[in-house]
């Protein structure tokens, strides 16, 4: 087997040398490129820290096996949960929306009243549409001081309208 791999990169070599290069020197021509001062300085910096990592983790693991090996688990533990978090995430469905449209009502005409020059909006009569109430099924009623609540119940059918949206402004408020 040994044999046959060694037969094989040799082959490739061979390849890659006698066929390859001489091709790609005759299309393109030589090439020769030196890299920019930033470029070796940043690959140095990658080659001392890459190098001192190496020392680091060997001599952590000479120290102390049980631990240097449970370090590495956790982290490609914490790694593989990463992947799975973002694999979840990616696949999460996609949610449902509401769309809803509003019609704004025209702004209020203000009305001057002659005796006291005060300015105030009229005072509407007419009775409101059956469609500007929302009235959800149970029973409403006044919870605590000054706060209206609503005990809610299941296929009971809506209460009617209240006295004022009949017409009539009124409202008992206990105190």
């Amino acid at each position: 087997m040994a044999k046959l791999v060694q037969q094989l990169v040799e082959a490739v070599r061979r390849f890659v040398y006698q066929i390859l290069f001489p091709l790609l020197l005759a299309i393109f021509g030589e090439i020769r490129w030196s890299p920019p001062q930033w470029f070796r300085r940043v690959a140095d910096a990658v080659r001392r820290g890459a190098t001192k990592s190496l020392a680091w983790l060997s001599a952590s693991r000479a120290r102390s096996a049980v631990r240097f090996w449970a370090s590495v688990s956790a982290l490609v533990l914490v790694i593989g949960a990463s992947l799975y978090a973002w694999h979840w995430y990616r696949n999460l469905p996609e949610p449902h929306y509401i769309e809803a449209s509003v019609i704004e009502p025209p702004p209020t005409l203000l009305e001057s009243d002659e005796e006291t020059g005060a300015v105030a909006a009229p005072i509407v009569t007419s009775p409101p549409t059956a469609s500007s109430f929302v009235v959800p099924p149970g029973r409403p009623d006044w919870r605590r001081h000054r706060r209206f609540g609503h005990t809610s119940a299941v296929g009971v059918a809506p209460a009617p309208l209240p006295d004022a949206a009949q017409g009539a402004v009124a409202a008992n408020v206990p105190r």
